[in-house]
């Protein structure tokens, strides 16, 4: 459930039937980023993340590279694209067998996906993306776990320009007199 900060629950733990004993009760909270409507904002750079204790809110199959079913206990994030060219998700130094997808745009719920992967890393189970990006525009990425794997990692993400001339790509023509 949903639990507000600084608020009091009652909890009440029973036994069925004759069954008695003593338990444990662990209250874990899920990741802020558990569900698509709270994406958290994103940058280029390295990106510390944990998908333990994250429920599958995503839908099935995630988009091409990525089988039904197999994507499960994702977090959302809400990349602003950081150049115009080819934007790179690297999770390869992950521990975790993980599965990544960008969908274009950070609107919920996620329409196809422009990339999935699960295992693009040469060692691993890490999983890699590239795709055509624009300075700017949002992009929504899911990390998540193939068949439920869960665990702390890092991702890094990079963008090497491309062509294009403009924000994020510095000036190309330059007038002169000739």
């Amino acid at each position: 459930f949903t639990a507000l900060a600084n608020r009091g629950y009652q909890i009440r733990v029973g036994g069925v039937g004759e069954h008695r004993g003593i338990g444990a009760l662990r209250i874990s909270p899920h990741p802020s980023n558990d569900n698509c409507q709270r994406a958290t904002p994103l940058n280029q750079g390295m990106l510390e993340f944990s998908n333990e204790l994250a429920l599958t809110d995503g839908s099935d199959p995630a988009g091409p590279g990525c089988l039904e079913g197999d994507f499960q206990k994702d977090i959302w994030y809400c990349l602003a694209a950081p150049c115009s060219g080819v934007t790179t998700i690297d999770l390869c130094e992950s521990q975790v067998d993980t599965m990544l997808a960008v969908h274009p745009g950070c609107e919920c719920p996620a329409s196809g996906a422009l990339v999935c992967n699960d295992d693009n890393c040469s060692v691993g189970f890490g999983s890699k993306v590239s795709f055509d990006s624009v300075f700017g525009q949002p992009y929504l990425v899911r990390i998540g776990g193939f068949q439920g794997a869960e665990g702390t990692s890092r991702a890094t993400i990079s963008c090497e320009l491309g062509n294009t001339c403009g924000p994020g790509n510095g000036d190309c023509h330059l007038e002169h007199d000739n």
